[in-house]
């Protein structure tokens, strides 16, 4: 798959874009930005459709579900910057 991007890099290019060390995005209890930062990588990484909920659950070490929560609350937080709702 000649130009699909590893989950490594993916990793590092979300924590690049967030001022993190990758290490902090796979850290189990992150709040607040870095926890923005850990979810868009969630999604980012389900988004290439190479891998599952329960894979990438593997990878942060969490539930399927979790996964599936932190991807909404990042798709919310994309929907409240560009329609200006803010529901929290």
């Amino acid at each position: 798959m000649r130009g699909t991007p590893t989950q490594r890099a993916i990793i590092q290019q979300i924590a690049d874009s967030y001022g993190y060390p990758p290490k902090l995005l796979m850290t189990k209890f992150v709040r607040g930005r870095p926890g923005h930062a850990r979810q868009h990588l969630m999604a980012e990484l389900y988004a290439t459709g190479r891998w599952s909920l329960p894979q990438i659950g593997n990878l942060f070490d969490c539930d399927h579900t979790t996964i599936l929560f932190g991807i909404r609350r990042h798709v919310g937080r994309n929907i409240e910057a560009t329609t200006g709702d803010n529901h929290d």
